[in-house]
């Protein structure tokens, strides 16, 4: 009896490591690695980086709305120093219900793209649109696609996405998270 009692222990434990390898069934998208989400009462500052390409950023207490794409890839989970981290961070007026950001447009937003891998960079967005549309307090429709070019090392970065953007939880937590 002692032998079958341990043995069902056994495979409980055996069950339950095994479930918590796959983040409990939640998707990609709910993990720190990919995730989409605005803070209120924030604001972005941009200063010139002297660790690496672009700019450094952080986000304080302001009065706009903060947006934040992080995009987590490992093209071959096998391979050593391939993931890449794709982020994208801008500001938006609180009291707006949709907007439309544009060329002409970025750099009032502060908007920025930046990639992290064996190279960490962050470059004002220069190219593409951002649209967004105002669900509820706690959500936004935001729809993507922006690049910008890094002259000193002929690199493109480049973010496409459809997703859904959350108030963030975790007020008083806003610096960038990068995951390389």
């Amino acid at each position: 009896m002692k032998k079958t009692a341990l043995l069902l222990i056994f495979c409980q434990l055996l069950f339950s490591c095994s479930q918590s390898d796959d983040n409990n069934g939640a998707s990609p998208e709910d993990s720190a690695e990919n995730y989409q989400v605005f803070f209120e009462d924030s604001k972005l500052m941009l200063s010139t980086s002297e660790s690496h390409q672009g700019f450094d950023l952080e986000v304080t207490s302001g009065n706009k709305l903060v947006f934040k794409f992080l995009n987590f890839e490992d093209p071959i989970p096998e391979a050593i120093d391939d993931e890449q981290t794709t982020i994208v961070y801008f500001e938006m007026d609180p009291d707006a219900t949709e907007f439309k950001i544009e060329a002409k447009d970025f750099d009032e937003a502060n908007a920025v793209i930046g990639v992290g891998s064996s190279i960490r960079i962050i470059e004002k967005i220069t190219g593409g649109a951002i649209i967004g549309t105002k669900i509820s307090e706690n959500e936004w429709k935001i729809d993507l696609d922006v690049s910008s070019m890094n002259e000193d090392i002929d690199i493109e970065i480049t973010a496409t996405t459809s997703a859904s953007f959350t108030k963030s939880t975790f007020e008083g937590i806003w610096m960038p998270i990068y995951t390389y």
